[in-house]
């Protein structure tokens, strides 16, 4: 009597310990949940990401940057004034330079086919191709009221203007200005028939450019302190 209340003394016992053991285990989370909140973080994060067109946008953006910083061929940096500007900055005198020059090219080849590119002969072909130009060089100049278009030869400390004529200035972009040509040359060797205009190109802070008929594009560099060609005359 006594073992058969002591085994179910101790059945009750047991079966109140497993009870106890299931209550404070955690509940099996809801797999649909779970996959649920996944799906919609992911879709979180992808709404954060830029689009396609967003992404192209910004890159051409970072281009232009680029660009900006770089500055017009032919030169480093951006140009920080327009062409008008830098065409008439006072004491500036815009000097012929043969080694940035179509013709320095055309000088080459031709000595090269003359020479066989031997040393001396060569070099002596090259020299007497730039001594053609000279030293020549612009000048752009307000003279009571009205603009002058000035070409000019240097030779030692004196200036002489070869062509001096009066202009009004035209269309202008950011790196060129156009000038156009209005009155008689009174210069010394003044042209028969005066351009109708001159387009001047301006690449950078340090040098403009000019088409020509016969030469192609001649390249001038910026100089102050030369003395006024109006000296030399």
């Amino acid at each position: 009597m006594a073992l058969s209340a002591l085994r179910s003394a101790f059945l009750v016992f047991l079966v109140l310990g497993f009870a106890a053991c299931g209550g404070s285990s955690p509940p099996a989370e809801d797999a649909s949940s779970s996959d649920s909140s996944s799906e919609e973080k992911k879709a979180e994060e992808k709404s954060e990401e830029p689009s396609s067109e967003e992404k192209k946008d910004d890159d051409k953006k970072d281009e232009e940057k680029k660009e900006e910083s770089k500055g017009p061929e032919g030169g480093p940096g951006p140009i920080t004034r327009t062409a008008k500007d830098f065409l008439t900055a006072p004491e500036t005198t815009f000097m012929f330079s043969f080694n940035q020059s179509e013709p320095k090219a055309k000088a080459e080849e031709k000595c090269q086919a003359q020479t066989k590119g031997e040393g001396k002969k060569m070099a002596d072909c090259m020299k007497k191709a730039s001594a053609k130009f000279g030293e020549d060089g612009l000048q752009f100049k307000q003279d009571k009221g009205s603009w002058y278009y000035i070409t000019l030869r240097r030779k030692g400390s004196t200036l002489t203007t070869l062509h001096k004529v009066p202009f009004e200035f035209g269309a202008e972009k950011p790196t060129s200005v156009t000038l156009k040509l209005t009155g008689k040359d009174t210069g010394k060797t003044p042209w028969r028939a005066v351009p109708k205009e001159v387009v001047v190109e301006v690449p950078n802070e340090f040098s403009i450019a000019i088409v020509d008929p016969d030469h192609g594009r001649l390249v001038y560099e910026a100089k102050i302190g030369i003395t006024s060609a109006d000296k030399g005359q």
